[in-house]
């Protein structure tokens, strides 16, 4: 797997959770799955909320003293269409945690 995509992560990561709505587990080009990349970089995924729904308040609930980074993935591959939500990149800041945008 090319370095360029363990930079985000660091060492600052390493043991630490990185969390990210189970709708942006996905594979992205070159065939890198998000999951496979975070076990990679020796950080542990929390994944929050569900495929077609993850709220602002689901990311709340999983924020730990272990929490090192939010991972918000870009959705320029894939789209969940139809009954589905997700918070704002605005408001993802405003829970004061590092936030990562994959894109």
């Amino acid at each position: 797997m090319p370095q360029r995509y363990f930079l985000p992560y660091g060492p600052l990561q390493r043991k630490r959770d990185v969390l990210v709505s189970r709708g942006e587990l996905v594979e992205i080009g070159g065939s890198f799955r998000i999951p496979d990349i975070i076990k990679e970089s020796g950080a542990r995924l929390i994944e929050v909320g569900t495929t077609n729904r993850t709220h602002l308040e689901d990311y709340e609930k999983a924020i730990t003293s272990s929490t090192a980074l939010i991972l918000k993935v870009h959705q320029s591959n894939y789209r969940i269409a139809g009954f589905s939500s997700e918070p704002e990149l605005t408001e993802l800041i405003t829970l004061g945690e590092n936030i990562i945008f994959w894109s």
